[in-house]
């Protein structure tokens, strides 16, 4: 069976050592050339794949359902922010900050505003901040060093750093992340942050020059909704003192 579905024959448009990823209906030769004959299948093929897509982003898989579209806004500032959120798409900012505290959702629209530049077909990768750390200290026991680490998370159109603020404050955080966002900056790279920490208080954590590439490329939007963690606890804790009939219901 030929993997392009317009001229009819293969192509390996996988570049030569990397795992083999989910494709995309037609080669780049005919997306090139019949742009918008490819437009609507191509945006069938993207709803249909989106949780594989997220997933070959490195999301993990309780965040692989997540949409703008699936974003709860039943508060005022839940709606401003879902706003706000759609609204960076247009502008020519190439950042997005989400701040405030945990459980307003600022990892279901990070992953929402990644799976939709997805959809502009944009590359992408997911990074927890702390996990990612962690595989750049791994990285000093293999041949490959630090170096493919950071061109991992650099070489991607954008990169998502869930949780930025979260990880010890130490020497080799600051100059890990600083380094990361340094090469954001210097090439254009798009960056969606998460951060329970504004960014003043991100400043301390990492350092001035950090914190200010990023409030100089990103659109800061600070949730204040309440936590849905503490919303379905409290409703599963409502629900062990009534009859098992009316919790079915």
């Amino acid at each position: 069976m030929s993997d392009c579905l317009k001229c009819d024959r293969y192509t390996a448009w996988n570049r030569i050592g990397e795992e083999p990823k989910l494709k995309e209906p037609w080669c780049p030769e005919c997306k090139k050339k019949h742009p918008d004959e490819y437009a609507p299948i191509y945006a069938e093929w993207f709803n249909r794949n989106a949780g594989t897509l997220l997933r070959e982003m490195g999301v993990p898989p309780l965040y692989r359902a997540c949409t703008l579209d699936g974003f709860v806004a039943e508060e005022k500032d839940q709606r401003r922010v879902l706003q706000a959120v759609r609204s960076w798409f247009d502008s020519e900012l190439a950042g997005l900050f989400l701040c405030g505290p945990p459980g307003t959702g600022k990892t279901h629209l990070a992953v929402s505003t990644l799976l939709g530049l997805r959809g502009y077909r944009h590359s992408g990768q997911f990074a927890s901040v702390q996990e990612l750390l962690m595989e750049c200290r791994d990285s000093f026991r293999s041949d490959n060093g630090l170096s493919s680490v950071l061109k991992k998370y650099s070489e991607c159109d954008a990169l998502l750093l869930d949780d930025l603020g979260a990880e010890n404050s130490t020497e080799f955080a600051r100059e890990t992340l600083g380094m990361l966002i340094d090469r954001a900056y210097r090439t254009g790279q798009i960056l969606i942050v998460t951060s329970n920490l504004d960014l003043n208080a991100l400043a301390q954590k990492l350092d001035a020059r950090s914190a200010d590439r990023l409030v100089e490329i990103c659109l800061p939007i600070r949730l204040t909704s309440s936590s849905y963690r503490q919303k379905i606890a409290a409703k599963r804790a409502a629900t062990r003192n009534r009859p098992v009939a009316q919790v079915l219901q």
